[in-house]
């Protein structure tokens, strides 16, 4: 999923076509009929929703196939329908040797060969890949569809959402120490704004950062310091703050129109953009974002866009509004203003203090990491994403490979 690379978890396509109710629910409000129904007939919930799914019985396998050895004859002779194919001579030697041979063809698809095949009295053999070939382009179908039709506009919905609500603390906050935390976040989500919609106008005190920004996604060709991320920062931090702009070439779906393509860039800067703890600067910057997301309908705007991408391909691998906002609460407690945030020095102390408590990524997205420069690897990657790039198994893996 954009933005995420979407770090695709090809595991979860076996379970789509099982819970296709549940993800159209959680994005058109088939959900809120169930939940509606349930009250009307005085059961629970879970229970409506539950009934929505057809019944599944496990049957038990117990069969222990046996096929006899055998060996082809050099001449195909023993091979029954031999004569129906042209092998060369490599081909032929491949099918005596392994008992098969894997030659090209022109099919695009599975079935296309499988069809041919029945009508011409072919046994197929048909693998497992196959299968989950199949599924994987249902799955694929279908988070196409619901990132184009649903969770783009949801997408601009947000973006504008939180910058306007970043304008207005930037304007609040000018004169204070945490200024430049709130200009970053405006070229933050101006960044986002104008890749979903470049008709948008741009914050004129973030012009600058916020163009150079975009020429260097739309020419996804090096790795470089971000111009918005490094805003204030000093040459220390900078050097952890080079970008990869290579990822933001769209692949895979995102390459099927100018829409999906635009959700593609601005998941992907929302989920590789980390607000390092080591910088408190970018840490001011992250609790800015956390509460400006609990203004107006944007906490609805994130969440409709999380929780179908996290039934999609997985949870978000980074911290983010979910951790700082619950760190903010046991720190500051419920009531947490903008004043009290400048005026209370001992609780912004704490509160970095206790970001060393949170849970840090498994996966790097630019696996940099030296021992020798860096002993300590953890404080070097770990940060405040706006909306994670997902935890997968393969990527965890290759990543320690």
């Amino acid at each position: 999923m954009g933005g995420t690379d979407l770090k695709s978890n090809t595991l979860k396509t076996i379970s789509v076509l099982m819970v296709l109710c549940l993800v159209v629910g959680v994005v058109s409000g088939c959900k809120d009929k169930s939940l509606n129904a349930a009250k009307e007939k005085q059961i629970p919930a879970q229970t409506a929703l539950a009934s929505e799914f057809a019944s599944y019985t496990e049957v038990k396998v117990d069969e222990q196939p046996r096929l006899k050895p055998y060996t082809v004859a050099s001449d195909l002779t023993n091979v029954e329908n031999s004569p129906r194919f042209k092998f060369s001579s490599a081909a032929q030697q491949r099918l005596v040797q392994n008992g098969f041979v894997v030659i090209p063809n022109l099919f695009e698809e599975y079935y296309m060969l499988y069809e041919v095949n029945r009508y011409d009295s072919v046994p197929n053999l048909v693998t497992t890949d196959s299968m989950l070939h199949n599924y994987h382009l249902f799955f694929e179908h279908l988070l196409k569809t619901v990132e184009e039709e649903k969770l783009l506009p949801e997408l601009k919905n947000l973006n504008q959402g939180m910058l306007q609500v970043s304008q207005e603390q930037f304007t609040a906050l000018k004169g204070t120490v945490w200024e430049n935390a709130a200009r970053r976040n405006l070229a933050f989500f101006a960044v986002a704004s104008q890749l979903t919609d470049p008709k948008l106008s741009i914050p004129a005190t973030v012009q600058k950062e916020v163009r150079s920004e975009l020429e260097l996604i739309n020419a996804h060709q090096q790795t470089t310091v971000s111009p918005v991320m490094s805003m204030g920062s000093n040459t220390d931090i900078l050097n952890s703050l080079k970008e990869d702009y290579t990822q933001y070439i769209p692949r895979g779906h995102y390459t099927r129109s100018v829409a999906l393509k635009s959700y593609f860039q601005a998941m992907m800067w929302y989920g590789r953009m980390s607000f390092l703890q080591k910088d408190e600067d970018a840490t001011r910057s992250a609790v800015l974002m956390t509460m400006a997301l609990q203004k107006d309908s944007n906490n609805s705007s994130w969440s409709k866009i999380y929780n179908v991408s996290d039934f999609f391909v997985g949870s978000s691998d980074d911290p983010g509004c979910k951790e700082y906002s619950a760190l903010l609460k046991k720190v500051y407690g419920p009531q947490l203003s903008l004043q009290t945030l400048t005026d209370n020095s001992t609780k912004w102390r704490t509160f970095l203090k206790e970001t060393s408590t949170i849970k840090g990524p498994v996966i790097n997205s630019i696996p940099i990491f030296d021992a020798t420069i860096q002993p300590d690897r953890e404080r070097e990657i770990k940060g405040f994403r706006f909306m994670g790039q997902r935890y997968t198994v393969d990527a965890d893996i290759f990543q320690r490979l």
